[in-house]
C-alpha cells in the first residue's frame, strides 16, 4: 500500500511531537517506507517544506526521491478539486496549497 503524504505529516511529527532526537525509531520507519516506495509525496509538499530552512529541511532533502511530478491525470484532478472547493486553498498564500496536489497522487 502507499501513503501520499501531505507536508503535515512530516512537519507535524517533527516540529511539535516526535522529532528526530527524541524518537528515532519513527524516523527510521519513515526512512523504511521512503525506501521501498510506500510513502510518496507531491513535489509541492517539498515546496511547503522549504519555507522553514531546518533540519526537516536537511533530512527530507536527501530524500528528493519521495517526491513526485504532478502528472497530466493529476493536474486535472486538482483542477477539478480547486473548482468544486475554491475557498480551499488561498493563491496569495503560501500555506496549505499542496493539499489538492496530496488528495491527487492518492
Amino acid at each position: 500500500m502507499k501513503y501520499s503524504f501531505d507536508t503535515s505529516a512530516f512537519v507535524n511529527p517533527y516540529r511539535h511531537y516526535m522529532p528526530m532526537d527524541l524518537v528515532p525509531t519513527l524516523w527510521d520507519k519513515f526512512d523504511e517506507l521512503i525506501t521501498s516506495s510506500e510513502i510518496v509525496a507531491s513535489k509541492e509538499v517539498h515546496l511547503e517544506i522549504q519555507q522553514k530552512d531546518d533540519e526537516l529541511l536537511e533530512w527530507i532533502d536527501s530524500r528528493k526521491d519521495i517526491f513526485i511530478e504532478v502528472d497530466k491525470d493529476q493536474a486535472i484532478f486538482v483542477e477539478e478539486i480547486v473548482n468544486k472547493f475554491p475557498r480551499w486553498i488561498d493563491p496569495n498564500s503560501r500555506k496549505n496549497n499542496a493539499d489538492p496536489y496530496c488528495i491527487a497522487l492518492a
